[in-house]
């Protein structure tokens, strides 16, 4: 149905067979993108974009590979951003770019968050635990900054992201609304 098998070829380590590659969950290895790393994650990051563009024409441009790779660079330079990447055996898969927000409301009892702004899997590593693998790291990483909400947002048609997000503990806190007018 999705592509993959769920294998038990070996008690203990999940691995699944995803057009004809096999992962082991083991093998997922999340470490802070660097400079080095912008040309192939602007590539995850052209895929996710196109995909939000076709579905959603009204709000979001054409992406280019050019401007997704300009919005990862710039993500990486700024040190108020953290950008994790996902790699197997040295080639990456994934990454995920979160922003640290400060609310000044005086009604939140939690007023350091972090919000996830972007997500994304290669195609090929989709449902294969590379999502879940990144949130992990973000939650990690938060805690050490002492920050204890993750904030989350998709789109509606991006059921897969849904799934991944309540899968991994996410609740709804609240709805969002839009009017183009």
């Amino acid at each position: 149905m999705f592509g993959f098998k769920l294998l038990d070829k070996f008690p203990g380590i999940v691995y699944f067979r995803h057009k004809m590659k096999r992962v082991s969950m083991s093998k997922i290895k999340i470490t802070q993108a660097t400079s080095k790393d912008v040309s192939e994650i602007g590539k995850i990051a052209y895929q996710v974009a196109l995909i939000h563009a076709q579905q959603i024409k009204k709000e979001f441009k054409k992406p280019t590979l050019k401007s997704q790779t300009a919005y990862i660079r710039q993500s990486i330079d700024n040190k108020d951003i953290l950008v994790l990447k996902a790699h197997i055996d040295d080639v990456i898969v994934g990454y995920v770019v979160v922003y640290f927000n400060t609310y000044p409301f005086a009604y939140f009892q939690l007023n350091k968050r972090a919000f996830v702004g972007s997500i994304g899997v290669e195609e090929n590593y989709q449902r294969c635990g590379v999502g879940r693998a990144l949130l992990k790291a973000v939650e990690k990483e938060i805690k050490k900054r002492k920050i204890s909400v993750i904030e989350i947002d998709y789109y509606t048609f991006n059921v897969a992201a849904e799934n991944l997000y309540k899968n991994c503990g996410y609740k709804e806190t609240k709805r969002y609304m839009r009017k183009f007018v």
